[in-house]
């Protein structure tokens, strides 16, 4: 599923890309490679959801923040942080590690 600013073409890249790396032989390792590039494209979108839980309710952010935090820490050093659409403080934390 896509949601409003996402493109095919974008989850596409990401698909590709894991099946290049990974080249899965079978129905279950593509099934498991193309997990795996799903879970990378739900990962990436956890800063535009943390902006939009923040921008909707500021004076309650921390626990807009807080709800997403732990998954956004999953997802620290992935496409979306790399190409700079961390969330506020995220890009130090990425850039460190």
């Amino acid at each position: 599923m896509l949601l409003e600013g996402e493109t095919q073409e974008q989850y596409d890249k990401i698909l590709a890309r894991f099946f290049d790396e990974h080249k899965p032989d079978g129905p279950t390792e593509e099934h498991l490679v193309r997990h795996l590039a799903d879970l990378e494209w739900r990962i990436s979108r956890i800063p535009n959801l943390e902006a939009g839980a923040i921008q909707a309710d500021p004076k309650n952010a921390a626990n807009a923040v807080g709800t997403f935090g732990m998954y956004s820490k999953l997802g620290q050093g992935r496409a979306g942080c790399a190409e700079g659409h961390c969330g506020p403080g995220l890009e130090s934390d990425v850039h460190a590690t």
